[in-house]
């Protein structure tokens, strides 16, 4: 009987201790994952205090282009015109690439690809920050035309970086080693369907969604396709689903909006006040690795193809999804009826009927957006 009851006891404490074991390993996990947001966001805080300006998210070229010439006041034009080149909507090895001027494609450095183009390090080179030595960019051996997009690949020796990035996390293509380095064999980016693009990003884990970085001024940016304003927000493929996420919303009403209805999508989502809205956003997709399905007012159908419905954004802390509709005359005519923390119902969308946002974390947030909910 006394050994049987010590076999109970020690099966008892057996259960509690892989239970209390299954408990402890993903707060651990999104621990790391949290040190890991700040870590980024104190990046982009001394990129702040070195240059007197937060880095730009690439959204807008006129900002872009502005943010370099204050703090590199003698950069090279030719260093400007090869950075416009990478970001116009013309393939670098496009024949096309070196004639004349392509528009700007805000996703060519997306928000992923910006923030590590600005915290893994300019040149100390006044001219050349971007192809100087140590800087984000460098020519591939034998090449002489400076000024040809296709020539440059990612630079894996970069100084001055405001945090210690692990490159290993860093999505870079392995040179094929058994060749020279060329065009086609260039150290680029796995974020991308195209072998020329040389921005990589930084993830967590391989399976998983990148870090991104929105700047305030541009949280309500946007870009003109077909005549509907496609605003600012990051999407990529995650084993095979679609992930999108936009900047992230506070649950305060912005005292300067626009009323009386407003008009256009811009304009309805600045009835609110954006997290950090003087700022920047630093998002991690938490531990499943992905931001969310949820971009638009049918459920998502994704960011950049022109033709979405109204854009929707979380607001925090609440998990309140707000869908700006330019016919809405006021803040509360923005909230989606059907969705309450970050819970989605099938009367709001037949893709999906639960979020990936709720273990989701940010440069503001004190834990996952799920944790965080105010209390009921």
């Amino acid at each position: 009987m006394e050994m049987l009851v010590v076999i109970s006891i020690i099966g008892i404490l057996s259960a509690l201790s892989i239970a209390a074991i299954t408990s402890v390993i993903p707060r651990a996990k999104t621990a790391a994952l949290r040190a890991e947001v700040q870590s980024l966001a104190e990046g982009i805080e001394r990129y702040q205090s070195k240059y007197g300006d937060y880095p730009p998210d690439f959204m807008n070229w006129s900002i872009v282009e502005r943010h370099y010439r204050k703090i590199f006041p003698d950069i090279a034009a030719s260093e400007l015109q090869l950075l416009y080149r990478m970001c116009d909507d013309e393939l670098d090895t496009s024949t096309d690439q070196m004639t004349g001027t392509h528009p700007y494609d805000p996703t060519a450095m997306d928000r992923a690809e910006a923030l590590i183009w600005a915290l893994g390090g300019y040149s100390s080179d006044p001219q050349y920050p971007f192809t100087g030595v140590g800087g984000p960019l460098a020519l591939i051996p034998g090449a002489t035309d400076t000024t040809n997009p296709a020539l440059y690949h990612y630079n894996i020796d970069r100084q001055n970086g405001m945090v210690d990035l692990d490159v290993q996390k860093l999505s870079l293509r392995k040179l094929d080693d058994s060749a020279g380095v060329t065009v086609a064999n260039r150290i680029t980016t796995t974020d991308d369907l195209s072998l020329v693009d040389p921005f990589p990003v930084y993830r967590a884990r391989e399976d998983s969604a990148p870090y991104v970085y929105f700047d305030s001024r541009t949280y309500d940016g946007f870009v003109l396709v077909g005549g509907t304003q496609v605003m600012n927000g990051y999407s990529s493929t995650v084993e095979g689903d679609a992930d999108h996420v936009r900047p992230v919303l506070s649950d305060s009403v912005n005292p300067n909006a626009a009323t009386g209805g407003y008009g256009s999508y811009s304009n309805a989502v600045n009835a609110f006040l954006f997290m950090n809205d003087r700022s920047f956003q630093v998002l991690s997709p938490g531990l499943d690795g992905r931001f969310g399905i949820v971009v638009d007012a049918n459920g998502g159908d994704g960011i950049t193809d022109g033709s979405d419905d109204a854009p929707a954004y979380w607001q925090y802390p609440s998990g309140t999804l707000v869908i700006a509709n330019p016919s809405a005359t006021t803040p509360g005519g923005l909230k989606s009826s059907t969705v309450t923390r970050y819970n989605i119902t099938t009367s709001y969308s037949s893709t999906t009927v639960d979020t990936f946002e709720k273990d989701n974390l940010a440069s503001f947030s004190q834990s996952t957006f799920d944790n965080d909910l105010p209390s009921q």
